[in-house]
């Protein structure tokens, strides 16, 4: 626990005796809240310290801290180049109320990301409609 920037130097002189690799602000309600975290983030930046200001992100980054990858046992995939010609997906367009519809059958799997393939296919304008 540090007090807060308003009323001591202690969190700038932890920053910048490097013991601190990463912030997390989630602000608060009081009056000097906003003041403190406009300072902290500026030195924050000047010192090369991550400044996060959401919990998911903070439980994100805790998440990959904690999984130990880094770039020597990660190996990167170029997604772009995986396939060497597209995939034929097999639909059905139904149309019932005034709403239309579209049915793919992915029982096998087949389909890794259909949250990204829905993006693409229910365009008004370039996708099936």
């Amino acid at each position: 626990m540090v007090n807060r920037l308003s009323d001591s130097d202690e969190l700038i002189e932890l920053i910048d005796n490097g013991f601190i690799d990463y912030i997390v602000f989630t602000g608060a309600d009081r009056n000097n809240s906003l003041a403190d975290y406009i300072q902290l983030h500026r030195h924050a930046l000047l010192r090369g310290v991550a400044c996060l200001t959401s919990l998911d992100t903070a439980n994100a980054l805790a998440d990959i801290i904690a999984s130990r990858f880094n770039q020597q046992n990660t190996e990167l995939v170029d997604i772009c180049h995986m396939r060497t010609e597209r995939m034929s997906l097999h639909f059905t367009k139904m149309q019932g109320s005034g709403n239309d519809g579209i049915i793919f059958n992915n029982f096998d799997g087949q389909i890794t990301s259909p949250e990204a393939l829905a993006i693409t296919t229910c365009h008004r304008h370039t996708g099936v409609g």
